[in-house]
């Protein structure tokens, strides 16, 4: 029964923001590009976490309410969503292991060539290129 307050989804959102927040501030003093990943997520999560206050308005309470119930729907789908991408990836992955002007030669640069191509429809990202 004390570990029930954890299967919350508002306190998992709250310990996660905590963690990576915790993990982006250790990371700074030792490497300011590892600290990127972790900052970005706290960020990501601790706006997510707005959400919760916004419940307790009348206006904007059914719409939050609304789109937690859209995501808990969408979970089985998210889940085949994810196989039927890491699936793909794997395989194009394997295939054009040693051509590197593919955009499939690390895994990294593989998950965003697959997520591109199925979901995106293959649009051009020159503007990301550093």
């Amino acid at each position: 029964l004390r570990y029930k307050r954890y299967v919350s989804m508002w306190n998992s959102i709250d310990i996660l923001r905590s963690v990576s927040s915790a993990l982006s501030v250790l990371f700074c003093f030792s490497d300011m590009t590892m600290a990127q990943g972790p900052l970005a997520i706290g960020l990501y999560l601790w706006w997510i976490g707005v959400l919760y206050y916004m419940q307790a308005y009348p206006q904007t309470a059914p719409h939050v309410r609304m789109l937690i119930s859209v995501v808990h729907d969408i979970r089985y789908f998210s889940v085949l969503l994810i196989v039927v991408m890491s699936g793909t990836a794997f395989a194009f992955h394997i295939l054009l292991w040693g051509v590197s002007t593919s955009g499939f030669s690390t895994p990294s640069t593989t998950a965003f060539s697959v997520f591109n191509m199925l979901l995106l429809g293959s649009f051009t990202t020159d503007d990301f290129a550093r």
